[in-house]
């Protein structure tokens, strides 16, 4: 079972802070086939109804949700790779599996919102960095926003050992964590400008954060 953490909508309003939140947890059941969800909010201090879908595919514990518009939204794997991502509709308390574009197979990837509003997918092989949009008209699928070469962004040379990989994806900030063996890259992914630290200790895995408090309380 994985979680996320909201702040409710205009929590911060001038010089007053409201303390709600929600707690969205996510879990698959007894017999694996099916994603349970259910919503705790601290406004009236209860759990919601417990809200299913069909989701053979396994939901990892290390990997944090995505708010995406009103909508908290996971990877899903199959067998170590990704294979789409599960979606919790907040207003419309619903679950959904959404597949991911074709040819992902073998990426490095992550959710994040995509330009314009609506799911997307940053997809790195290699030093090539690939956003995906999904579409929300009648012909649902999947376009093609952009590519980058973040070789040459990040005057990185290949020396037959040098591997980037995704590490993590910074909500409200709109950044994009990369690593290699020794060093993590900050990409914001609105300008394009990064930052870069030397000589840290890396884990297996993170989970990037934000804080958010109001001067003088």
């Amino acid at each position: 079972m994985i979680g996320s953490v909201l702040r409710a909508a205009g929590d911060v309003n001038g010089a007053v802070a409201s303390s709600h939140f929600q707690v969205v947890l996510v879990g698959k059941d007894k017999g694996g086939k099916q994603a349970i969800a259910s919503v705790y909010s601290s406004d009236t201090g209860n759990w919601g109804d417990l809200i299913s879908t069909p989701c053979p595919s396994m939901i990892p514990l290390v990997a944090p949700g995505v708010l995406v518009g009103g909508s908290v939204c996971w990877l899903i794997f199959e067998w170590s790779r990704s294979v789409g991502a599960l979606e919790f509709d907040l207003d419309r308390q619903r679950l959904a599996v959404i597949e991911m574009p074709e040819g992902m197979s073998g990426c490095h990837i992550t959710i994040v919102p995509a330009k314009g509003g609506g799911l997307g997918f940053l997809c790195l092989s290699s030093f090539r960095l690939e956003s995906w949009k999904r579409k929300t008209d009648v012909d649902s699928g999947w376009v093609l926003v952009s590519t980058v070469e973040l070789d040459k962004l990040l005057s990185l040379s290949w020396d037959g050992q040098t591997k980037l990989s995704i590490y993590g994806y910074v909500d409200g900030s709109n950044e994009l964590l990369l690593t290699t063996y020794d060093t993590i890259f900050v990409i914001q992914l609105d300008s394009m400008k990064f930052k870069k630290s030397f000589g840290i200790f890396r884990p297996n895995c993170g989970h990037p954060f934000s804080c958010v408090y109001v001067p003088g309380i």
